[in-house]
């Protein structure tokens, strides 16, 4: 069970975005999910669903305020330039960080967010917060397999604040 795995880990989630993906994106989608013994509709996971998964799993979820996530999960058809748009308007909104960027992920790094099969929040990087953004078929195929899956297929980088 995944709940213990959960627990006290509060997971972002970016909203009201407009995220119309492309013909070729929605291809793709499709191609994976007949591909996919884990999904059986090519509708990804909502907003609402995610929400409500990660709180039956023992996790929080917060859509605001940044320096209080451990993990940001974006919708699965977001591109990198929508959710670095997304970003933006959060801290408009919010203005609690001051600078930020996101970095290519290496897999040293995304390897200490998941320690002996469960998501950690001492990440022991001193002054820097550093938060994956994961598509939100991680969390949906992690729930499906019974554990936390690698963050490494997907990860579209670290947010640095």
């Amino acid at each position: 069970m995944l709940t213990h795995k959960f627990d006290g880990v509060t997971f972002g989630l970016l909203r009201g975005l407009e995220c119309k993906p492309s013909s070729l994106e929605l291809d793709e989608i499709k191609s994976q999910s007949l591909n996919s013994p884990l999904r059986l509709q090519p509708t990804p996971i909502t907003s609402d669903e995610i929400e409500t998964l990660v709180k039956c799993w023992g996790g929080r979820v917060t859509t605001d305020v940044l320096t209080l996530m451990d993990i940001l999960l974006v919708d699965e058809t977001m591109t990198l330039n929508q959710i670095t748009k997304g970003l933006q308007e959060n801290l408009k909104r919010n203005n609690s960080v001051s600078r930020w960027s996101i970095e290519k992920w290496q897999s040293d790094v995304l390897d200490s967010f998941i320690v002996d099969g469960s998501l950690t929040k001492d990440y022991g990087e001193g002054l820097e917060v550093k938060i994956p953004i994961i598509r939100s078929k991680w969390l949906e195929d992690s729930i499906c397999l019974g554990s936390l899956q690698s963050f490494a297929p997907y990860c579209w980088g670290i947010l640095i604040l």
